[in-house]
């Protein structure tokens, strides 16, 4: 770790949340990320937004769009937030050319294991129905296989992306700070993987739908957790 004085130097740290708008129009996003205009990046059906067509709240997560999303949009909002180094992201990048079919396969199918984006010729894929309204363009990711099955053929000469990242921290507690209290709520999405360490408050709403650690130290609940992934306390 590197040090300032008697300081650990911050890193930055990824963050990802997909909104699939189910209502009329919707302008508020409530985002698990931390950060500012310059940090941030929010998309409207893959199109990046400029810094004047949204806003951030005071608690630095909420997004206001300017002109409402509509149903059946898709928002991302994406960042980097800082925190003490000690969370490390290994990001994995495959490219494939398409034949004309519903199905590549993936060179190294166990990077399929942690959170991926699909994206077919720099358009980002919708991989789940969150609303109930529409239907996925991927309908199946084969871990195992590495095989990715698309609802639609893609065409002979598609570029496939995906972007696999994989969270991973150490496990010496000497080289690893913490958050004495975590006021603010906050998502970890499903596939992926969130760990905290030492003493920590939650204060806030916590929604787990990916893999939550806490390891060495006590983990007080002041707010409210709701797990449908995996919660280790060890």
């Amino acid at each position: 770790m590197s040090y300032i004085g008697n300081q650990p130097v911050l890193a930055a740290s990824y963050f990802t949340d997909s909104f699939e708008v189910t209502a009329a129009t919707q302008s508020v996003f409530n985002s698990s990320g931390i950060g500012d205009a310059e940090s941030l990046y929010v998309f409207r059906n893959g199109v990046r937004l400029a810094s004047a067509d949204f806003s951030i709240g005071s608690d630095n997560a909420t997004i206001t769009l300017t002109n409402a999303a509509v149903s059946q949009d898709i928002v991302v909002v994406s960042g980097q937030r800082q925190v003490v180094q000690g969370v490390q992201v290994t990001e994995h990048v495959e490219e494939i050319i398409a034949t004309a079919s519903t199905t590549v396969t993936h060179s190294t199918p166990s990077m399929l294991n942690h959170s991926n984006h699909i994206y077919v010729n720099g358009v980002r894929q919708q991989l789940t129905n969150t609303g109930g309204s529409t239907t996925p363009d991927v309908s199946i990711i084969n871990a195992s296989t590495g095989v990715i099955t698309f609802a639609s053929t893609l065409a002979a000469g598609d570029i496939v992306t995906i972007v696999s990242r994989e969270q991973s921290v150490s496990d010496d507690i000497s080289q690893v700070s913490h958050y004495s209290a975590l006021p603010n709520s906050f998502t970890v999405p499903q596939g992926v993987n969130q760990s905290f360490f030492g003493p920590t408050t939650y204060e806030g709403t916590v929604t787990v739908a990916g893999n939550l650690v806490h390891a060495h130290g006590a983990m007080n609940l002041t707010g409210t957790m709701s797990v449908s992934g995996t919660l280790n306390v060890v």
